[in-house]
């Protein structure tokens, strides 16, 4: 995150860096983007730069959060009716296509995809998406939490690994849908695919955690 002196400068001034920064990474990835280039078209010497920021990571995760919180509908609205086991997994799928729905209609969509795929995929960038989704993780394990007191999610898995086991899960679909879609055929990404892709990410965590699923037993030798 950028260092404390960032926040201080004015909105504007604010955006304007983050703006220049976010066009060299959506144009030439994260390792094509230069920081001196960068430095050079906002006219900010190397020390100004480090008085900002810790390094390019941490501008490139500067120019992400920025575009990452505003995106999807807040956590406070997403509600589970945790009323039966029916409710809970219906109201799950809402959520989950209410924030993928949401994120296509953003008219920073083809930034957002871009640099998520940037981020999923640059090895230098290891581990960042993980530091920025943790207001996500922990809504994740309270509502996977409350399921499994009511009998909606297996009880015979600790929660850490069921909250572990869905959100890797989660990421790792959205990793692919990113790597189908580009800013070239983002008009494929409709409504309807959308929705779709909510109803298998849903159909994947019943098959995992639900314990009305049958699960056959190991096939004996």
């Amino acid at each position: 995150m950028p260092r404390p002196r960032f926040s201080k400068l004015a909105s504007e001034k604010q955006d304007h860096i983050l703006d220049v920064a976010e066009k060299a990474f959506i144009d030439k990835g994260f390792s094509g983007a230069s920081q001196n280039e960068i430095m050079k078209e906002l006219k900010l010497s190397k020390g100004a730069f480090y008085y900002y920021f810790d390094d390019k990571a941490d501008l490139f995760s500067t120019c992400f959060t920025r575009i990452f919180v505003s995106f999807g509908p807040g956590f406070e609205n997403l509600k589970i009716d945790y009323a039966s086991d029916k409710s809970f997994w219906e109201s799950l799928f809402d959520a989950c296509h209410a924030m993928q729905k949401s994120a296509i209609e953003h008219p920073k969509w083809p930034a957002m995809m871009r640099l998520m795929n940037i981020l999923s995929t640059d090895p230098k960038l290891a581990g960042e998406f993980e530091k920025l989704s943790h207001f996500w993780d922990a809504w994740a394990k309270e509502v996977l939490s409350r399921g499994q007191e009511k009998g909606y999610i297996r009880q015979d898995l600790d929660i850490g690994l069921v909250t572990e086991l869905w959100l890797k899960t989660g990421r790792a679909y959205d990793t692919w849908i990113f790597s189908q879609y580009t800013t070239d055929n983002i008009d494929e990404l409709n409504e309807e695919t959308v929705r779709a892709f909510a109803e298998t990410f849903l159909d994947l965590s019943q098959r995992m955690f639900s314990p009305k699923i049958s699960r056959q037993s190991p096939v004996e030798s």
